[in-house]
């Protein structure tokens, strides 16, 4: 619901690879640069979070210490957030 009324839409298969990171969403303040945004979370893997920009309206993925990556593309945002090594959530 939350994507869809930023006008976003995943299909089936992107919803199947992050079903096991859902959760219920959660605002979350982030920062990209010296900007700080509101941040929609609804997908958690480990130290990142998975949201959406309420004023850009794109997917960030947001790291513990508030930093955002926005990603202008869904496919891209899913895909990084999925691959990102656990070792290493710096390496957005």
């Amino acid at each position: 619901m939350l994507l869809a009324e930023a006008g976003l839409g995943l299909d089936d298969t992107q919803w199947a690879r992050l079903a096991p990171h859902l959760t219920p969403a959660k605002k979350v303040v982030a920062h990209s640069g010296s900007l700080q945004t509101d941040v929609s979370v609804f997908a958690r893997r480990n130290s990142l979070a998975l949201g959406l920009d309420r004023a850009s309206l794109q997917l960030a993925i947001v790291r513990t210490d508030g930093a955002a990556t926005h990603f202008r593309s869904e496919e891209m945002a899913i895909r990084t957030f999925l691959s990102v090594s656990v070792d290493d959530p710096n390496g957005i």
